[in-house]
């Protein structure tokens, strides 16, 4: 729309201004001899015909003819002004809404990263006391370990021990027998 608009005002702006010194039918021949030079490649005479001369008005007073033309022109231009203006203030309300979008999602990401890195702190110090819970853990069952070792090697002595006095029990029964047929009976 803008490439017309300004199409329009460079067609207004290329336009030769009539001298009051020509006849209006002298004018209305320059001027077509002007236009058909300046726009013989833009199409036929029927078809640029319009473009000069508006519906209702006379083709004898180009001035009034070429103050009509302003007045449309410069209805368009007023038209293609507001239609911009609207534009320019959707533009500012689109950028608003964006700036507002950005911003309660900038605040969504802070709040995300706060809380990541809460988790990562609790998880952080969770590690941490399972880390000394197992090295304790890992100590306390050494160290049973360690006595059951010494258990068992203390269990072999009184193993050798128990032996001994199996023996020697056997001994002692064996005495007993023998002293018991030996000796008469009270």
């Amino acid at each position: 729309m803008q490439g017309h608009i300004g199409e329009d005002v460079g067609k207004v702006r290329s336009q030769p201004e009539i001298s009051p010194e020509i006849a209006p039918d002298e004018a209305s021949g320059v001027l077509e001899e002007e236009h058909d030079d300046q726009h013989a490649e833009e199409g036929s005479t029927e078809e640029r015909i319009p473009r000069h001369v508006h519906p209702g008005s006379s083709s004898e007073n180009p001035h009034v003819e070429s103050s009509e033309r302003r007045e449309g022109r410069m209805s368009d231009i007023a038209t293609a002004v507001k239609l911009v203006k609207a534009v320019e203030d959707d533009a500012k309300a689109v950028a608003g809404s964006l700036v507002g979008l950005f911003s309660s999602l900038q605040s969504a990401l802070s709040e995300v990263t706060g809380s990541s890195v809460d988790h990562m702190k609790c998880h952080s110090e969770a590690a941490g006391l399972l880390q000394d819970a197992s090295i304790d853990a890992a100590a306390k069952g050494q160290r049973f370990i360690n006595a059951c070792l010494r258990l068992n090697e203390e269990m072999k002595s009184v193993g050798n021990l128990a032996a001994q006095l199996k023996a020697l029990r056997q001994v002692v029964d064996q005495f007993e027998y023998h002293a018991s047929r030996s000796l008469p009976r009270l």
